[in-house]
């Protein structure tokens, strides 16, 4: 009960010395330097910050203060510098005090803004090696095409090759860091190809375009797929062996990591995968290939690449037989052919390209790319095969079912 007595006493001496202390009032109008008033600026006294008020929407203030010594009236508001005013009123003074302030001006550190994404073109898709895609008998790249890329068929899954939107196979550009790659023209599937150019263990990026293309990507007619191979910062490499044949890689920088290399090489043997076709026969498929990209770096501004490929597909077929069954159910026929010779093929191939870049500045990059190639192609077949056609037993109850009981024809054939 004291404790309330005493809050109350202190403050009545509190109010007492306010109304009996001596006050004064200034006013004014607080503009710019264009003379516009300025609105929401903050006057307050410095010395005793329970006097204080702020200007209205045209710049008038009016602010009371205590009289009978000099004080320091602080203006400030956002954009404009802190302006002092040192003054002193007698008791009940009402002066004008009218106030320019000076607009701030603040020097910020330039921001800058890199645009590092890569831009998207109409048309283009990137094309994403996934690791946990299934493998394919072919295990080349191109077959990613067909699922992750618009008008693209394949009709073969031992072959690399690809049509876009019915157009040929040959239609179709194929870029290794810049560099056009040329690709045997003899072969006529996808059994006698093997390999196709692009090392996935080397690739880093792949584009692939289906139409509308830029003109600096050539004149053919269907697609554009553009590879880039990587560039390695560190020592590295890879090694896969399986029953369809071997790859490897090796990777690294060195002198400062200016110079940086990447070589892969491929073997592959599809005889297993051969042997399940419908002419049985003795297959011996090697494919053999061997790439090199190495890049040394002079400068910021200047950077020399050079590619290499050595590519060797060989095909060896011997047929021996085959069987086709065909028909409906209660007429069916069998086709027995009997073949005697050989089929073989080689495809060699080299290339070599190299290439300078100059980065004159930001907007402007030079590129000047020199490359030959080379390819030795032949094909030598000589197979003769006799068939002999003829009806085959359809009736459950019968010793020899499917087997044939009537003979339509027969005769030679040679390739």
């Amino acid at each position: 009960m004291a404790v309330k007595y005493l809050s109350a006493l202190i403050l009545f001496f509190l109010v007492n010395s306010l109304i009996a202390q001596d006050l004064a009032i200034v006013s004014g109008t607080i503009t710019d330097e264009a003379g516009k008033g300025v609105e929401l600026v903050n006057v307050i006294i410095e010395e005793d910050q329970n006097f204080g008020s702020y200007s209205d929407n045209n710049g008038f203030y009016s602010i009371k203060m205590p009289a009978g010594k000099s004080y320091t009236i602080v203006f400030s508001v956002v954009g404009y510098d802190l302006k002092r005013q040192k003054i002193k009123l007698n008791k009940n003074e009402d002066r004008i005090l009218n106030i320019t302030l000076k607009g701030k001006v603040e020097e910020l550190e330039p921001v800058i803004i890199e645009d590092k994404s890569e831009r998207e073109e109409i048309s283009t898709v990137e094309i994403k090696l996934q690791d946990g895609t299934l493998p394919n008998i072919s295990g080349n790249l191109e077959s990613y095409l067909a699922f992750q890329a618009l008008g693209v068929q394949k009709t073969n899954e031992l072959s690399s090759s690809y049509s876009v939107r019915g157009g040929n196979y040959d239609e179709n550009l194929v870029y290794v860091n810049d560099f056009e790659v040329y690709r045997p023209f003899l072969i006529r599937s996808g059994q006698q190809e093997g390999l196709s150019f692009a090392n996935p263990d080397m690739v880093s990026n792949i584009k692939f375009s289906s139409g509308g293309f830029q003109p600096e990507y050539g004149d053919k007619l269907s697609s554009v797929l553009d590879i880039s191979y990587r560039k390695p910062r560190e020592f590295g490499g890879s090694a896969s062996i399986s029953l369809l044949g071997a790859t490897g890689h090796l990777e690294g920088a060195s002198f400062k990591k200016n110079l940086k290399y990447i070589l892969g090489i491929r073997y592959k043997n599809s005889r297993y995968a051969l042997n399940s076709l419908n002419t049985k026969g003795e297959y011996n498929p090697a494919f053999l290939d061997f790439q090199s990209f190495v890049t040394y770096t002079f400068s910021d501004k200047l950077e020399l690449e050079w590619i290499s490929n050595y590519a060797r597909n060989r095909y060896r077929f011997e047929p021996e037989n085959r069987v086709t069954t065909f028909g409906v159910v209660n007429a069916v026929l069998k086709l027995n052919l009997f073949f005697d010779g050989q089929e073989f093929d080689s495809y060699e191939s080299l290339m070599s390209g190299l290439s300078l870049n100059h980065r004159v500045n930001d907007k402007l990059q030079l590129k000047w790319l020199v490359s030959a190639y080379r390819t030795e192609e032949f094909e030598r077949f000589d197979i003769q095969g006799q068939y002999f056609l003829g009806e085959v037993e359809t009736d459950f109850s019968e010793e020899d079912f499917g087997e044939i009981v009537f003979g339509l024809g027969v005769g030679t054939l040679h390739d």
